[in-house]
């Protein structure tokens, strides 16, 4: 005779899987209450209204070729006072340019 495996009952990987994606939930609230408030003191150090930074991005998209760490093109470009803050989505690198008159 074969040694058989015991399975155990499926209530019990979903109440698992349910308290999982509670944990992960609480974490992204979290998380994107501290962006939320991150951009918030970006925007009053700033002072740049919504609309004028769009109108940055365009002209900043074709001068930048890709991340300087892993090549990606998927970047965030914040102006800040001192500069324009580049960031890296894939890989999380970071770059400060100075503006350009």
């Amino acid at each position: 005779m074969g040694r058989t495996t015991q399975h155990r009952p499926q209530r019990e990987s979903e109440a698992r899987e349910r308290a999982e994606l509670k944990r992960e939930n609480r974490a992204l609230r979290k998380q994107n209450a501290r962006l939320r408030r991150q951009i918030q003191k970006l925007i009053d150090a700033q002072g740049v209204v919504g609309h004028e930074a769009q109108d940055l991005a365009p002209q900043m998209v074709n001068k930048l070729p890709g991340c300087e760490a892993c090549g990606s093109r998927n970047l965030a470009r914040l102006v800040v006072p001192s500069g324009v803050l580049i960031a890296c989505k894939d890989c999380k690198h970071r770059k400060k340019e100075p503006l350009k008159p």
